[in-house]
Protein backbone atom coordinates (compact mmCIF):
# COMPACT_ATOMS: atom_id res chain seq x y z
CA UNK A 1 0.00 0.00 0.00
CA UNK A 2 2.85 2.33 0.84
CA UNK A 3 4.50 1.66 -2.52
CA UNK A 4 1.22 2.29 -4.33
CA UNK A 5 0.79 5.63 -2.58
CA UNK A 6 4.41 6.52 -3.33
CA UNK A 7 3.99 5.60 -6.99
CA UNK A 8 0.81 7.64 -7.26
CA UNK A 9 2.57 10.58 -5.67
CA UNK A 10 5.46 10.31 -8.14
CA UNK A 11 3.03 10.24 -11.07
CA UNK A 12 1.28 13.34 -9.74
CA UNK A 13 4.56 15.21 -9.28
CA UNK A 14 5.80 14.22 -12.74
CA UNK A 15 2.52 15.32 -14.34
CA UNK A 16 2.73 18.63 -12.49
CA UNK A 17 6.27 19.24 -13.68
CA UNK A 18 5.29 18.34 -17.25
CA UNK A 19 2.49 20.90 -17.16
CA UNK A 20 4.91 23.49 -15.80
CA UNK A 21 7.45 22.67 -18.50
CA UNK A 22 4.77 22.99 -21.17
CA UNK A 23 3.71 26.37 -19.80
CA UNK A 24 7.34 27.52 -19.71
CA UNK A 25 7.83 26.50 -23.34
CA UNK A 26 4.71 28.41 -24.30
CA UNK A 27 5.81 31.51 -22.39
CA UNK A 28 9.20 31.34 -24.08
CA UNK A 29 7.64 31.40 -27.56
CA UNK A 30 4.65 33.74 -27.14
CA UNK A 31 4.53 37.52 -26.76
CA UNK A 32 2.87 38.14 -23.41
CA UNK A 33 0.94 41.25 -24.49
CA UNK A 34 -0.59 40.26 -27.81
CA UNK A 35 -0.48 36.45 -27.73
CA UNK A 36 1.42 36.44 -31.02
CA UNK A 37 4.55 34.37 -31.49
CA UNK A 38 7.72 36.20 -30.51
CA UNK A 39 10.43 37.17 -33.00
CA UNK A 40 12.65 34.11 -32.75
CA UNK A 41 9.73 31.68 -32.86
CA UNK A 42 8.30 33.47 -35.90
CA UNK A 43 11.61 33.12 -37.75
CA UNK A 44 11.79 29.41 -36.85
CA UNK A 45 8.23 28.79 -38.04
CA UNK A 46 8.90 30.73 -41.24
CA UNK A 47 11.98 28.56 -41.90
CA UNK A 48 9.87 25.44 -41.35
CA UNK A 49 7.13 26.70 -43.70
CA UNK A 50 9.68 27.56 -46.40
CA UNK A 51 11.39 24.17 -46.17
CA UNK A 52 8.04 22.39 -46.39
CA UNK A 53 7.02 24.62 -49.29
CA UNK A 54 10.17 23.65 -51.20
CA UNK A 55 9.55 19.95 -50.59
CA UNK A 56 5.90 20.09 -51.64
CA UNK A 57 6.21 22.68 -54.41
CA UNK A 58 3.93 25.11 -52.57
CA UNK A 59 4.37 28.90 -52.31
CA UNK A 60 4.97 30.63 -49.00
CA UNK A 61 3.98 34.22 -48.40
CA UNK A 62 5.23 36.60 -45.74
CA UNK A 63 3.64 39.89 -44.71
CA UNK A 64 5.23 42.53 -42.54
CA UNK A 65 2.79 44.88 -40.81
CA UNK A 66 3.66 48.11 -39.04
CA UNK A 67 1.33 50.57 -37.32
CA UNK A 68 1.50 54.08 -38.73
CA UNK A 69 2.65 56.86 -36.39
CA UNK A 70 2.38 54.58 -33.36
CA UNK A 71 4.77 56.77 -31.36
CA UNK A 72 2.13 59.50 -31.50
CA UNK A 73 -0.38 57.16 -29.85
CA UNK A 74 1.98 56.47 -26.96
CA UNK A 75 2.99 60.13 -26.65
CA UNK A 76 -0.57 61.49 -26.68
CA UNK A 77 -2.48 58.76 -24.87
CA UNK A 78 0.08 56.85 -22.82
CA UNK A 79 1.53 53.36 -23.05
CA UNK A 80 -1.54 51.71 -21.50
CA UNK A 81 -3.63 52.87 -24.46
CA UNK A 82 -0.80 51.90 -26.80
CA UNK A 83 -0.85 48.38 -25.38
CA UNK A 84 -4.61 48.15 -25.95
CA UNK A 85 -4.10 49.24 -29.56
CA UNK A 86 -1.47 46.54 -30.11
CA UNK A 87 -3.78 43.89 -28.65
CA UNK A 88 -6.67 45.04 -30.86
CA UNK A 89 -4.51 45.01 -34.00
CA UNK A 90 -3.21 41.52 -33.18
CA UNK A 91 -6.79 40.31 -32.69
CA UNK A 92 -7.77 41.83 -36.05
CA UNK A 93 -5.02 39.97 -37.83
CA UNK A 94 -5.54 36.70 -35.95
CA UNK A 95 -9.26 36.64 -36.80
CA UNK A 96 -8.40 36.51 -40.51
CA UNK A 97 -5.80 33.75 -40.40
CA UNK A 98 -6.15 30.05 -41.12
CA UNK A 99 -5.05 27.45 -38.62
CA UNK A 100 -1.80 26.92 -40.51
CA UNK A 101 -0.90 30.63 -40.60
CA UNK A 102 1.30 32.30 -37.99
CA UNK A 103 1.00 35.72 -36.41
CA UNK A 104 4.26 36.97 -34.95
CA UNK A 105 5.20 40.13 -33.11
CA UNK A 106 8.57 41.11 -34.49
CA UNK A 107 9.12 43.99 -32.09
CA UNK A 108 7.38 47.17 -30.96
CA UNK A 109 4.45 47.86 -33.28
CA UNK A 110 5.68 45.51 -36.03
CA UNK A 111 4.03 42.17 -36.80
CA UNK A 112 4.69 39.39 -39.29
CA UNK A 113 2.37 36.90 -40.97
CA UNK A 114 3.73 33.53 -42.10
CA UNK A 115 1.40 32.17 -44.78
CA UNK A 116 2.05 28.58 -45.94
CA UNK A 117 0.63 27.49 -49.32
CA UNK A 118 -0.05 31.16 -50.14
CA UNK A 119 1.31 33.03 -53.12
CA UNK A 120 1.79 36.71 -53.69
CA UNK A 121 -1.83 37.43 -54.66
CA UNK A 122 -3.28 35.60 -51.66
CA UNK A 123 -0.85 37.25 -49.25
CA UNK A 124 -1.68 40.68 -50.66
CA UNK A 125 -5.42 40.01 -50.34
CA UNK A 126 -5.04 38.98 -46.71
CA UNK A 127 -2.84 41.99 -45.94
CA UNK A 128 -5.47 44.27 -47.46
CA UNK A 129 -8.19 42.63 -45.36
CA UNK A 130 -6.18 43.22 -42.20
CA UNK A 131 -5.42 46.81 -43.23
CA UNK A 132 -9.10 47.59 -43.76
CA UNK A 133 -10.10 45.92 -40.50
CA UNK A 134 -7.56 47.93 -38.52
CA UNK A 135 -8.62 51.14 -40.25
CA UNK A 136 -12.18 50.41 -39.13
CA UNK A 137 -11.36 49.73 -35.48
CA UNK A 138 -13.29 51.88 -33.02
CA UNK A 139 -10.75 52.53 -30.30
CA UNK A 140 -10.66 55.07 -27.49
CA UNK A 141 -7.74 57.16 -26.32
CA UNK A 142 -6.92 58.69 -22.98
CA UNK A 143 -10.08 60.39 -21.72
CA UNK A 144 -12.36 58.28 -23.89
CA UNK A 145 -12.01 60.25 -27.11
CA UNK A 146 -12.22 58.26 -30.37
CA UNK A 147 -8.88 56.95 -31.61
CA UNK A 148 -8.22 55.76 -35.15
CA UNK A 149 -5.13 53.88 -36.25
CA UNK A 150 -3.86 52.59 -39.60
CA UNK A 151 -1.11 50.27 -40.69
CA UNK A 152 1.17 49.72 -43.66
CA UNK A 153 2.16 46.33 -45.05
CA UNK A 154 4.90 44.82 -47.16
CA UNK A 155 4.25 41.52 -48.96
CA UNK A 156 6.75 39.04 -50.37
CA UNK A 157 6.58 35.52 -51.76
CA UNK A 158 9.48 33.16 -51.06
CA UNK A 159 11.80 32.13 -53.88
CA UNK A 160 13.51 28.73 -53.67
CA UNK A 161 16.85 30.37 -52.88
CA UNK A 162 15.48 32.61 -50.12
CA UNK A 163 16.37 32.23 -46.47
CA UNK A 164 13.92 33.40 -43.81
CA UNK A 165 16.14 36.43 -43.28
CA UNK A 166 16.19 37.45 -46.95
CA UNK A 167 12.42 36.96 -47.28
CA UNK A 168 11.77 39.08 -44.19
CA UNK A 169 14.21 41.69 -45.46
CA UNK A 170 12.36 41.79 -48.78
CA UNK A 171 8.99 42.26 -47.05
CA UNK A 172 10.56 44.97 -44.92
CA UNK A 173 11.72 46.80 -48.05
CA UNK A 174 8.18 46.63 -49.46
CA UNK A 175 6.87 47.93 -46.14
CA UNK A 176 9.29 50.84 -46.35
CA UNK A 177 7.90 51.66 -49.79
CA UNK A 178 4.36 51.60 -48.37
CA UNK A 179 5.45 54.14 -45.76
CA UNK A 180 7.14 56.29 -48.40
CA UNK A 181 4.01 56.28 -50.56
CA UNK A 182 1.85 57.74 -47.80
CA UNK A 183 1.17 54.89 -45.35
CA UNK A 184 -2.10 52.99 -44.80
CA UNK A 185 -1.44 50.81 -47.85
CA UNK A 186 -0.09 47.45 -48.98
CA UNK A 187 2.95 47.15 -51.26
CA UNK A 188 4.05 43.89 -52.91
CA UNK A 189 7.76 43.33 -53.52
CA UNK A 190 8.47 43.36 -57.27
CA UNK A 191 11.46 42.00 -59.22
CA UNK A 192 13.34 45.29 -59.00
CA UNK A 193 12.95 45.39 -55.24
CA UNK A 194 14.01 41.74 -54.95
CA UNK A 195 17.17 42.34 -56.98
CA UNK A 196 18.10 45.45 -55.01
CA UNK A 197 17.41 43.63 -51.74
CA UNK A 198 19.58 40.65 -52.69
CA UNK A 199 22.41 42.99 -53.70
CA UNK A 200 22.23 44.80 -50.36
CA UNK A 201 22.20 41.49 -48.43
CA UNK A 202 25.15 40.13 -50.40
CA UNK A 203 27.01 43.43 -50.14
Amino acid sequence: AFLAVLAAGCVFVLAHFERMASQMRKLASVDGLTGAMNHSTTVSLLAHAMERGRREGQPVGFVMLDLDHFKRVNDRHGHAVGDQVLKAVAACARARLRGSDVLGRLGGEEFGLVLPATGEAGARHLAEQVRLAVEGLELHGDGGQPLRVTLSAGVAEAARSDTPETLMHLADKALYQAKQKGRNRVVVADDWLRNSTLQSVVG
